[in-house]
């Protein structure tokens, strides 16, 4: 289903968890930082990514992911150029960084949903900012106005 205006600048769109018309079935929660990696630091190569997606398709078809700034675009250019079955559900990783970094991963995620859209079945912005045991809280009339 394409995507349609419904008020505003708000775009919406079926939510279609499914690879060649069956459902996509469990996920997989995906961040791809190995031993001596984080965020940040622009150490993950297209090989690792590649690696890694070769292992998860054997068992998943869709995968959540927590930010969309780092990897995200090269992890959705390796799955449409190697032809393979997986939906990312792209995360919009909000937190203490800064507004500028917070209004980036809205951006980008937003971005990553309108230019691809065949693998991208969702958008999940703030991801576990308002569970009780989040390290990460953020206020929540915040995070809607991102939502927004």
């Amino acid at each position: 289903m394409t995507p349609k205006e419904t008020e505003g600048s708000f775009l919406t769109r079926h939510f279609n968890p499914e690879v060649n018309g069956l459902w996509a079935g469990n996920a997989i929660c995906y961040g791809p930082y190995r031993d001596g990696q984080h965020p940040g630091e622009n150490s993950l190569s297209a090989e690792q990514l590649l690696e890694d997606l070769k292992i998860m398709t054997l068992h998943w078809n869709m995968m959540r992911i927590y930010g969309s700034t780092e990897f995200a675009e090269e992890l959705l250019k390796l799955i449409n150029n190697n032809h393979l079955e997986m939906k990312v559900v792209v995360g919009a990783w909000i937190g203490s960084e800064s507004e500028e970094h917070n209004k980036l991963e809205v951006e980008k995620a937003i971005y990553l949903a309108n230019n691809y859209p065949e693998f991208v079945p969702a958008v999940c912005v703030g991801n576990e900012t308002q569970v009780y045991w989040s390290g990460n809280k953020y206020q929540i009339d915040k995070l809607i106005e991102y939502v927004r």
